[in-house]
């Protein structure tokens, strides 16, 4: 099989790109910089440099028997000001155009079109669940995913089969996700808004799989819900997300708070829509990650959680392996088998052990003044209270221990001053 694909150095794409092409796919891929795609997918595909504004090179598309469109300006950076908003508009509608006018011209046409949309087509919604025959919603966004579809579907005029895809927000091992953690790893993870809004979600190994699946079921041939069928309220998912990262989901963000940093920009987690996806269902696809747990698992990785349980209590260790050393110390001196020494022997062997523990004594004090300073002011929420951390060193802490020497006699006499 051969497809051509815009916005193939994505968050989705390149994923997207290795996946068919281990699969056999011949793949070209257009692309506004040619050493940037290069870059992010290495060897391996052909890569023509375009964009909306350029007319496609003549050829290009040839012999290709489908086109995916992920194309579009991110939705996720800062507020929506009026040019942000036709930035957002444009990338999306003006590159469908281009795309459905080159198709126009080809002599021989693409068999599909699979192209990119969103879960927001649905608008802001309440608690009832949205199959794909629900009608768009209200909002910036809906008017943008309603106008993306409609310049899709025009390709049916030339007997394409045009399969738009309703994208929930993606979790995966960068993207929305990475900015979702911020919060749980400085111990100030939570809710959002109400906490009621309803979250669609689906994994990238599953958006990917639905993207194969779509491409080779050609009874599949209307827009498509790419997401969990299992969605969440925000409140479940960011107390799931906490679990997964083992830190604690207890302080809400106040949508007045969001509204005052992005404006119109925070409806996109402050208003939610319970999407469903029921075509897919019935289709037989099979989902990797149903569970919400299971699919924050997978996209951040034990390594990553591990990552940032330790950047949390850097020092713990340290001082665990401090007082270790010292209780050995402690237990060797008890054990050692007493010898017949002389006195010279003795003083020396109590002045080593003497500095030895000195030295001990002097190591765990730094580590726990250095653990205390850290944990105050990194982590006022932290798994092991800083009072806690500083009884535990100076409970182990060795007493200091008494100097000691071989007493000179003179025969059992004071000697007379001279």
């Amino acid at each position: 099989m051969k497809a051509a694909i815009v916005g193939a150095t994505g968050f989705i794409g390149v994923p997207l790109c290795h996946s068919l092409k281990q699969d056999g796919w011949k793949i070209t891929v257009l692309a506004r910089n040619i050493d940037s795609a290069e870059k992010a997918l290495g060897p391996g595909y052909n890569i023509i440099g375009w964009t909306s504004e350029m007319d496609i090179p003549e050829g290009t598309l040839e012999d290709i028997d489908i086109v995916i469109n992920l194309a579009g300006e991110s939705i996720g950076k800062g507020r929506w000001t009026k040019e942000r908003k036709k930035q957002i508009f444009d990338s999306r509608i003006n590159t469908t155009r281009k795309l459905i006018d080159v198709i126009k011209r080809l002599d021989k046409k693409p068999t599909t079109l699979i192209n990119a949309s969103a879960a927001g087509y649905y608008g802001p919604r309440d608690d009832g669940a949205l199959c794909e025959g629900e009608e768009a919603g209200d909002g910036f966004l809906a008017g943008v995913c309603r106008a993306w579809e409609e310049e899709a579907l025009k390709a049916k005029r030339f007997r394409l089969r045009v399969v738009p895809i309703r994208i929930g927000v993606v979790l995966g091992n960068g993207g929305a996700l990475k900015r979702m953690v911020i919060p749980f790893k400085l111990f100030a993870g939570g809710s959002i808004g109400s906490g009621k809004q309803w979250f669609s979600w689906i994994h990238r190994d599953d958006l990917i799989g639905i993207i194969k699946y779509v491409a080779g079921n050609q009874s599949i041939n209307s827009p498509v819900n790419a997401t969990s069928p299992k969605p969440v309220t925000m409140k479940e998912f960011t107390k799931t997300l906490g679990q997964v990262l083992h830190r604690p989901s207890w302080l809400p963000i106040p949508s007045a708070l969001l509204k005052m940093g992005l404006g119109e920009a925070a409806d996109m987690v402050l208003k939610g829509q319970r999407v469903l996806p029921c075509k897919l269902i019935e289709a037989g696809y099979e989902f990797k990650f149903e569970s919400l747990a299971d699919a924050l698992t997978d996209a951040l990785g034990m390594q990553y959680t591990r990552e940032i349980a330790r950047s949390a209590t850097p020092n713990i260790v340290e001082i665990t392996t401090a007082q270790d050393k010292i209780t050995k110390a402690k237990s060797d001196k008890k054990t050692r088998p007493s010898k017949s020494t002389s006195p010279n022997k003795e003083n020396k062997g109590k002045s080593n052990k003497s500095n030895f523990n000195k030295a001990n004594k002097k190591h765990a004090t730094k580590v726990a003044a250095k653990v205390k300073t850290n944990t105050e002011a990194k982590t006022a929420k932290a798994d092991i209270p800083v009072s806690n951390l500083s009884k535990s060193s100076k409970s182990n802490k060795p007493n200091k221990p008494k100097k000691t020497g071989a007493k000179k006699t003179h025969g059992g006499k004071r000697p007379n001053p001279s």
